[in-house]
């Protein structure tokens, strides 16, 4: 895939050994998410893919390693099959297992703070870049996203889709399974 000058850096991760693997979103005639290495932060970069990590549409990738030493990324997309949020793993960063869904378009709202709290559903009009809240123990505590309960495109005339209360967009957090 190469790094050229039509990439977005979207997930840095120092490894244990100061190495730094990168997630980058390529864009052009090989548009998709890449996987590039350094042994500084500061670089030189090696693209280590000569193609995109998945067949679809992703970005706004972010990376984790599990306590297995294992590496896991989690990004927004659209890959046939699958919700907007994609999860894959690999143990060395240039092989990765077969992308699966790691959350949807559909969210449950707490809508009575008691005891017996009740559970609306919603669908989202749209849920993206994701990002993680790591614990003490370096497990994810805490998925954020950004988040709007009305699907309004850019520029929409509609007037639902005037930014008004139903359709603003806020950030949201929940706790990671």
């Amino acid at each position: 895939m190469g790094l050229g000058a039509r990439v977005q850096p979207c997930a840095p991760l120092i490894l244990p050994n100061g190495t730094v693997l990168l997630i980058y979103r390529a864009t052009g005639k090989r548009a998709g998410l890449g996987v590039a290495s350094a042994p500084h932060w500061a670089g030189p970069y090696t693209a280590l893919l000569e193609e995109p990590l998945f067949r679809g549409y992703a970005e706004d990738a972010t990376l984790f390693m599990g306590a297995r030493g294992i590496l896991h990324l989690v990004a927004h997309g659209e890959i046939r099959g699958l919700g907007v949020g994609i999860h894959a793993a690999s143990a060395d960063g240039v092989t990765w297992g077969t992308p699966g869904e790691a959350y949807t378009m559909y969210v449950a709202w707490d809508t009575n703070r008691t005891q017996n709290a009740s559970h609306e559903a919603l669908r989202l009009g749209r849920r993206e870049r994701p990002q993680l809240l790591l614990g003490a123990d370096g497990r994810p505590a805490v998925l954020y996203n950004s988040a709007m309960p009305c699907k309004c495109a850019y520029g929409s005339r509609s007037p639902h889709c005037l930014w008004g209360d139903e359709c603003r967009s806020y950030s949201m957090a929940v706790p990671f399974v």
